[in-house]
């Protein structure tokens, strides 16, 4: 049994890598949930208005098809079916203020479908309009991913948000009759000397029976449960077992649990977690009859990942002094071109009985890195006139002169 198709091996390689990079940067944080793969698209569009050592930045942590794999991926990952929905969407919102570089925004909107909006960038109408589009795209499950408008207004120019939705139903579901109230184990603490095993009530669904492809090594075990599709092929579920073709979406798409073996603690084993780690994994998996536990629950998380990215080899973007991302485009007055100020993902997670659903929105904020100078200094630091003015009728409502604000 393969893992994948050779050429697929070595082509998506960095993709893989930045994937669990990413992700071991941020495990010690509370239930982390991330999705790479939204994140990694973000990342592309910036990287594509990308030049000099900045490009080859990107193209180092990203992989230097990163174009054609980010194009591959949206088409690979698109499906809609009754029981399975995987969509992935791209937007890029870019400040009136700005000279946009058309071959970038054609290269976004070709390679990865981006939709593309002029706007007042920093105002509450294009907050509203940014909330509602990620809305949409990730069925509600992500509302509000700005809770104020995007700002400082004298500097930003561009926001990249890309949002990936996943719902899928189990093959074999739960029956909600056997889910009950059960310990959860929480990670030791220490308590003066000694460690203290504690345990939460969770709602903990269980199949008696189930038949699962089973995985294991000297550090993990653990399970596959299969997603439901329109056509399934054979009798045996095999997670990467696919064709990868424009016409010919992978579908056979699956939910890995894993726990850890003996003494090792699950942050021990993220420590491990690298492609070979899963590859072989995952290539010793058989069918087994398992008695299973699986707890219904709900996790969210909203992270900046500029230090992570930072920590696996991203970090010329981020600084304003040495950031070339020219291709994008530059500020109409001022000329000057953008940095990247923030990255952010917010990402939600469900599990129960009848299945999956997940949402990710990750946003990209490109700010000037040159301040704009004022071309003229009013300082009104003495008295003054000042009035309310209809400037239809030139009628003055108010009229009046500041002596003293202090009187």
């Amino acid at each position: 049994m393969t893992f994948l198709k050779p050429n697929l091996q070595k082509t998506y390689e960095n993709v893989r890598k930045f994937s669990y990079d990413l992700f071991c940067q941020n495990m010690h944080e509370k239930n982390p949930v991330l999705s790479p793969l939204s994140a990694y698209l973000t990342l592309v569009m910036a990287g594509c208005g990308a030049d000099g050592t900045t490009k080859a930045e990107f193209m180092n942590v990203l992989g230097t098809d990163m174009m054609s794999l980010s194009a591959d991926m949206i088409n690979t990952f698109s499906i809609k079916e009754t029981y399975l929905n995987l969509s992935i969407a791209n937007s890029a919102w870019i400040d009136q203020r700005f000279t946009i570089n058309e071959t970038w925004t054609n290269t976004i909107k070709s390679l990865m479908g981006a939709d593309t909006f002029w706007t007042e960038l920093t105002s509450y109408e294009t907050m509203n309009n940014i909330n509602h589009w990620i809305a949409i795209q990730t069925n509600k499950l992500i509302d509000q991913m700005l809770t104020e408008p995007l700002g400082p207004k004298e500097r930003i120019r561009i926001a990249l948000f890309n949002t990936v939705y996943f719902k899928g139903k189990w093959e074999n579901p739960f029956a909600p009759f056997n889910t009950y109230k059960d310990d959860f184990y929480l990670p030791d603490e220490r308590k003066n000397n000694w460690f203290k095993k504690c345990s939460v009530q969770v709602d903990m669904m269980r199949d008696k029976t189930a038949e699962l492809e089973y995985v294991s090594n000297d550090f993990v075990e653990g399970v596959i449960l299969p997603y439901l599709t329109k056509q399934k092929i054979g009798s045996r579920f095999s997670v990467f077992d696919c064709k990868n073709t424009e016409k010919e979406p992978c579908k056979k798409l699956g939910f890995i649990a894993l726990k850890p073996k003996g003494n090792n603690s699950i942050r021990n084993i993220c420590s491990k977690l690298n492609e070979r780690f899963i590859h072989e994994l995952l290539l010793n998996r058989k069918l087994e009859l398992i008695d299973l536990k699986l707890p219904k629950f709900k996790s969210a998380f909203d992270v900046n990942l500029i230090e992570s990215l930072t920590k696996i080899g991203l970090t010329e973007c981020f600084d304003a002094n040495k950031a070339n991302l020219s291709l994008i485009g530059k500020d109409t007055i001022t000329g000057s071109t953008l940095y990247v100020s923030l990255v952010r993902q917010n990402a939600v997670l469900t599990v129960d009985e009848e299945g999956t659903e997940a949402a990710a929105a990750t946003e990209l904020l490109g700010c000037l890195r040159a301040m704009i100078e004022p071309q003229k200094k009013l300082y009104f630091n003495e008295p003054f006139l000042y009035m309310i003015i209809d400037m239809e009728r030139e009628l003055s409502l108010f009229i009046g002169i500041l002596d003293n604000p202090e009187a």
